[in-house]
């Protein structure tokens, strides 16, 4: 009789599928408070964000860095990620990304969105013209550092009959008599 019997090795391979990263990482427009809805900067404590991209029923991080600052569960391929005061982010650019975890398995980071926030109130850089012959058109174009990108507003608070205030700051009024001193409060914010 000969031995026929083949000898086996079997080995168990276990294979973990991760999900994909998050395709896409926005701060809302209604979050944004810079010179454009979309350029990232912001000086508000309460920030939207919306993560894209992801799976439904997956727990979706945001960080700033490493650290947490927000979560939520996705309900279809997007998820609306709420980021509260509590989460204290400082006047600096944030390296803000997303994960998603299914069943405790977490994905790689998004791509980098940076955001930035800056609450430190602007001030002015121009000196205003005091004075205006009647008839004559007065034009002051009020200045302040970095205008251009920083998402500043002007109003007037307080101005004669006639006096206008341009978004870009530019004051025009053409006084149509000689008054007295008349005191014109301008003032500037994100």
């Amino acid at each position: 009789a000969s031995d026929t019997s083949d000898t086996w090795d079997t080995q168990v391979i276990p294979i973990v599928v991760r999900p994909a990263a998050p395709v896409g990482l926005d701060l809302l427009g209604d979050s944004d408070s810079g010179a454009a809805d979309d350029d990232d900067l912001t000086r508000f404590t309460t920030l939207e964000f919306e993560v894209t991209g992801v799976l439904a029923g997956a727990t979706v991080k945001l960080f700033s860095g490493t650290t947490e600052i927000g979560r939520a569960t996705a309900d279809d391929n997007s998820v609306r990620i709420i980021v509260g005061p509590s989460a204290q982010l400082a006047n600096v650019v944030h390296a803000i990304t997303a994960v998603q975890s299914i069943d405790g398995i977490e994905s790689d980071a998004s791509a980098v969105l940076d955001v930035t926030i800056d609450r430190t109130p602007p001030e002015f850089t121009s000196t205003p013209l005091t004075t205006v012959v009647a008839g004559d058109l007065y034009a002051y174009d009020v200045a302040t550092a970095n205008e251009s990108s920083s998402g500043v507003r002007y109003e007037l608070l307080t101005a004669p009959a006639g006096m206008t205030i341009a978004a870009a700051g530019q004051i025009d009024w053409t006084p149509v008599a000689p008054i007295g001193p008349s005191h014109s409060v301008v003032e500037i914010g994100r």
